[in-house]
Order: structure tokens, then C-alpha cells, then sequence
């Protein structure tokens, strides 16, 4: 296998797809380069088994988020808003993301990268 690489995106958020469509896309994307679901990796499936869907590259993910990104807040205005956030965190615990402030520098965790997406919409 080559390389594990360190892979970085930067969105405006994924844990939030409240007029976010781009969410489900980016959530997909960072878990085929990742991990994929959290299983034994001799018991990930081929391409063929899954129905010709990629495997797990099983890079090293993670994502950068706005920490106040207005999708999150219009989401926690929602009755069932942080449930959701909290469902997220079940449903994607192989890929993690950090919330970032407005205004963070970040150069130390960039110089950790191999890789640094930015998705912008």
C-alpha cells in the first residue's frame, strides 16, 4: 500500500447540512480517503464486492471547519438541531473535525499536512 498521507479540508462546514447540500458530498468524499466505516480493515469490502463504490484509501483526514459557520447556526435553531449535530458524531466517527475560529492562524497544522483541499461554494 503506499504512503499514508495526511490529508486536510478546509469547508465551510460538514457536521451541518442545514441550505448546505455541498455536506453530503464532502462527508462521502472524506470518508472514501479516510478510514471508511469504522471496521476492521481486512474486512473492508473490494470494489467489485461494493458494487464497484472505491474502497477506503485510509489516509489520515481531517477537516477544518468554521466554528460559527451560519449552516451550523441555522441548524441549532431547528427543534431538532444539536440532535442532529449529535447524530453526526455517531454516524462519522472516523472523520474528524476541528472548528476552527474566525481568524486562526493555522500554519502549524498546515505544515502537518501532505495534502490541503479547500472547498469553496
Amino acid at each position: 500500500m503506499p504512503r499514508r498521507l495526511r490529508v486536510a479540508f478546509f469547508v465551510h462546514t460538514m457536521r451541518s447540512d442545514w441550505n448546505n447540500g455541498n455536506a453530503h458530498f464532502l462527508r462521502g468524499l472524506a470518508r472514501a480517503m479516510g478510514s471508511g466505516l469504522p471496521q476492521d480493515a481486512a474486512a473492508q469490502p473490494t470494489a467489485a464486492q461494493a458494487g464497484g463504490t472505491v474502497p477506503p484509501q485510509g489516509h489520515q483526514v481531517t477537516v477544518f471547519e468554521q466554528e460559527e459557520s451560519w449552516s451550523m447556526q441555522g441548524l441549532l435553531t431547528e427543534r431538532r438541531g444539536a440532535a442532529s449535530v449529535e447524530q453526526f458524531a455517531r454516524v462519522y466517527p472516523d472523520v474528524d473535525v476541528v472548528a476552527v475560529p474566525e481568524g486562526a492562524l493555522l500554519r502549524a497544522r498546515l505544515a502537518e499536512q501532505d495534502v490541503v483541499i479547500v472547498h469553496e461554494w
